[in-house]
């Protein structure tokens, strides 16, 4: 079979061993590389060594904005990674509609992209590299963390960091952690917004003891509490210098639970498990989703992008945030253009479309009617969001109201109204 990566080349390695896979992205790595700001897919395609035209595209989240549009049209079956939906699922949710099976590394958010009209969504959690070295004879660190370390991004870890060094032999850095994992006696994780993360898996692999945050999104229906790993509650700097205090004192009992850890992980949890079982899941097959839930969810999600490169693009100088921005807006115009949407989809995105071009009276007329008609979510504060922006506080106010009536499971709604009712 021939296997498209697109972006990360997650499993290309593993792959090649069966089958014939190439990488196209901004990476290094990557077998083709990206020459302009998200083009077509068809554009991908024709980049490809002659006569070469892939059986299966996967894309592999790397934590950036989609590097290719046109994927809701690929010509063969297609797959999607998310691995960090805690940061991404406002896109990754709805353009997961337009791809054939869905793998999702955080189980919380399964929901979401189902809800988005993702068909076929697997929870497929982060994984360790085949390679990771063994636990070293020699300890250096009692206690070690190896991630990104930067008050602007993190700024709630930098601080749990700098509380744990006044009270507990901690060597944090940035870099690679199998220099460290190995030769700590224990590792301690923290998230960024609670994910699963992948540290947790390379730490355990590395045969270290793990002191991690207790999270959700199917931590511990992986590993159980004091078996495999132990939690401290997030933040909680106390529990952490108690916990490590005591495990870093209890030698025989450490080094069992470090040990049942990383033999859990090495039974299920690496790079070869993952890359089997997303082919597994491919080759169950099953039939496309219908052209219009394809198209509104890819339309949706470009509209969701050109909002985000907006951003970005105010706050990093050059020209690629805004040729994305036109990009993405372009694609979502020609999708909304097409017959395969309902009208109550091709509404919204062309109001989504006319407020992220600057045209909020027209964006509040496409919204007002998607939201009458039976809207999502979504288009009713898209709605609520332009009214207030055209200074509209008592129709903002009514328009909650309805907000509440049709989606009465939506859980902010009551907070919405409450809100708004305060506005004067």
């Amino acid at each position: 079979m021939r296997i498209l990566e697109l972006h990360s080349p997650y499993f290309r390695d593993l792959w090649r061993r069966e089958h014939d896979v190439l990488c196209w992205g901004p990476h290094s790595e990557c077998d083709v590389r990206q020459t302009a700001p998200a083009p077509a897919l068809a554009d991908v395609l024709a980049a490809l060594p002659p006569g070469w035209t892939p059986d299966l595209v996967v894309f592999g989240d790397d934590c950036r904005l989609l590097a290719v549009t046109g994927l809701e049209d690929a010509p063969c079956p297609t797959a999607m990674i998310s691995v960090d939906a805690h940061h991404n699922a406002g896109w990754h949710a709805p353009i997961a509609a337009a791809f054939d099976a869905v793998f999702v590394a955080q189980k919380d958010y399964l929901p979401a992209f189902a809800a988005a009209g993702a068909a076929r969504v697997h929870w497929f959690p982060c994984w360790a590299p085949d390679d990771c070295p063994p636990p070293a004879a020699a300890k250096r660190w009692p206690l070690a963390f190896v991630g990104t370390i930067d008050r602007r991004l993190n700024p709630e870890r930098v601080a749990l960091l700098e509380a744990l060094r006044t009270r507990l032999p901690l060597h944090a850095v940035e870099g690679d952690y199998r220099a460290v994992f190995p030769a700590a006696r224990a590792v301690l994780n923290q998230t960024v917004r609670g994910d699963l993360n992948a540290r947790v898996f390379e730490a355990l692999a590395c045969g270290a003891f793990l002191l991690t945050e207790r999270t959700e999104n199917g931590l511990l229906d992986l590993f159980t509490d004091g078996e495999h790993l132990v939690t401290y509650p997030r933040g909680d700097v106390d529990a952490i210098v108690r916990l490590a205090a005591h495990w870093l004192a209890a030698d025989a009992e450490r080094a069992a639970i470090a040990e049942r850890g990383r033999a859990a992980v090495q039974a299920a949890h690496l790079a070869h498990h993952r890359a089997a079982e997303l082919l597994a899941r491919v080759a169950e097959g099953g039939p496309r989703a219908a052209d219009a839930v394809r198209h509104a969810g890819a339309a949706r999600a470009y509209c969701q992008l050109a909002y985000y490169a907006r951003r970005l693009g105010e706050h990093f100088a050059g020209d690629v945030y805004p040729a994305l921005r036109q990009r993405y807006l372009a694609a979502a115009e020609r999708l909304a253009a097409r017959a395969t949407l309902p009208d109550v989809e091709r509404r919204a995105i062309s109001g989504l479309v006319a407020l992220e071009r600057g045209r909020p009276a027209e964006a509040l007329a496409h919204l007002a009617w998607a939201a009458e008609h039976g809207g999502r979510v979504e288009d009713h504060v898209a709605r609520i969001e332009t009214l207030l922006r055209l200074g509209e506080v008592v129709a903002a106010r009514r328009a909650a109201e309805a907000l509440r009536v049709a989606h009465p499971d939506y859980h902010a709604g009551d907070a919405m109204v409450a809100g708004l009712a305060a506005l004067r």
